[in-house]
């Protein structure tokens, strides 16, 4: 029986809520990516990584781990480097 609490579904509860942060952003007027909605989601990514290394997938992981290398690019370049004029 499946369970609720499984780091798959917590993963996938985290996207959901990094999307509705990112809708509340927009909501507010603001068009840029929210950093909160980077953050959770990259958690999300993170806790299904986990689950599908748990469950000894192989591809699935990677690509997930290449989502989350581009929420680090996109984090880096919206919010770590110099603002541009």
């Amino acid at each position: 029986m499946e369970t609720l609490v499984s780091v798959f579904n917590l993963g996938l509860l985290l996207l959901i809520v990094g999307w509705l942060l990112q809708l509340v952003y927009l909501k507010k007027g603001k068009k840029e990516i929210s950093r909160n909605f980077l953050a959770v989601y990259g958690f999300g990514i993170i806790a299904i990584v986990f689950d599908g290394l748990m469950g000894g997938l192989i591809i699935a992981p990677i690509l997930n781990l290449l989502v989350l290398l581009v929420i680090i690019v996109v984090m880096i370049k919206t919010f770590g480097g110099h603002k541009r004029k």
